[in-house]
């Protein structure tokens, strides 16, 4: 049986009055009162893969509903309906296929129909007791892209907007020009960390743990997550994840966390630095001339991380002591 990928759906149910009709009348009832052009993306997403578990077992029933849900989610990724008789070119991965799965993700060069099978794939390998971990990674990474295509989408049509009304709204060309600058930035961070993640097998777990959630949007008085904190697990794998041949993604995901409760005990100019060494991988004199300040100065607040890193951050794991034998009398 397939995993679904919100239970809290399925638990609303039982809930719903359930019309006078045949098979696949509860779930049509369901749908309908959960289902909202304008509900949020997490939400619709979620949905959407509830509905295409439903339609892949019966089709006749639910298959209408589905390309509804489907034409609106597909409308936020690419910002247009989607085309009547569309070539979809989807993949075909097998469940031992992840590292090509992974790659694929990573690579970023799939089209809107192919990231979306993708996700139904993973979704049924999870079950898998040996590689489920595997492509319970994935599953997270494409629902990030699915995310990020749509916040992409979105920026550009604010772009267009803010072009069209800045005279009327009173917006500067500056600060036009500051925010486009800040969707760039956000772009660039995210194609670091995608070709950064391709090249390592190891500790991949670490960098996919975090939801898009944490990526991509603030909670309430916290900031966005900074996308290269996930990268530090594997940057630094062979001191945290050496020992662990197939580390188990809860154990990355503490990893994760425990570098970021450090990089929240630094001050904001030493944390920018302390990323720019670790994760860019600028040299001293490089940040000191990015910052415009003396090298001694970049030192002394790289000393002042990894003294928080020590402190706050997650300890290597000890190696396996061996007791040697001596030689026999």
């Amino acid at each position: 049986m397939k995993r679904k990928p919100d239970k809290r759906l399925v638990d609303e149910l039982p809930d719903v009055e359930v019309p006078a009709g045949g098979f696949g009348q509860r779930e049509l009832a369901v749908i309908e009162k959960l289902f909202r052009p304008d509900m949020p993306d997490g939400e619709l997403i979620n949905l959407y893969f509830l509905m295409h578990d439903w339609t892949m077992d019966s089709k006749w029933v639910f298959g209408a509903r589905f390309k509804q849900i489907e034409d609106v989610l597909i409308a936020r990724m690419c910002g247009r309906e989607p085309e009547a008789g569309e070539v979809r070119d989807l993949p075909g991965f097998d469940p031992e296929d992840y590292r090509e799965a992974t790659e694929f993700v990573c690579s970023g060069e799939f089209t809107d129909w192919q990231i979306l099978e993708l996700y139904a794939i993973a979704q049924t390998n999870l079950t898998d007791d040996e590689i489920g971990h595997r492509w319970q990674a994935i599953l997270d990474l494409c629902r990030a892209q699915i995310l990020r295509r749509i916040k992409t989408t979105r920026a550009a049509a604010t772009r267009r907007a803010d072009d069209e009304t800045a005279p009327r709204a009173g917006r500067t060309p500056a600060e036009i020009e500051a925010r486009h600058a800040a969707n760039e930035k956000y772009g660039e961070r995210i194609r670091t960390w995608r070709g950064k993640v391709g090249m390592y097998e190891r500790g991949l777990g670490a960098a996919l743990c975090l939801t898009e959630k944490d990526i991509i949007e603030a909670e309430e008085g916290n900031p966005a997550i900074d996308p290269r904190m996930m990268l530090l697990p594997l940057i630094l794998a062979d001191d945290y994840c050496q020992a662990y041949e197939d580390a188990h993604r809860s154990s990355a995901a503490t990893y994760v966390t425990q570098f970021y409760e450090a990089s929240r005990r630094m001050t904001p100019k030493v944390r920018a630095i302390w990323l720019l060494h670790h994760v860019d991988g600028l040299t001293v004199a490089e940040i000191a001339e990015w910052q415009g300040i003396s090298i001694s100065m970049v030192s002394q607040r790289l000393r002042e991380a990894e003294r928080d890193v020590a402190r706050y951050g997650p300890q290597p794991p000890k190696p396996t002591a061996r007791k040697l034998r001596g030689p026999r009398q």
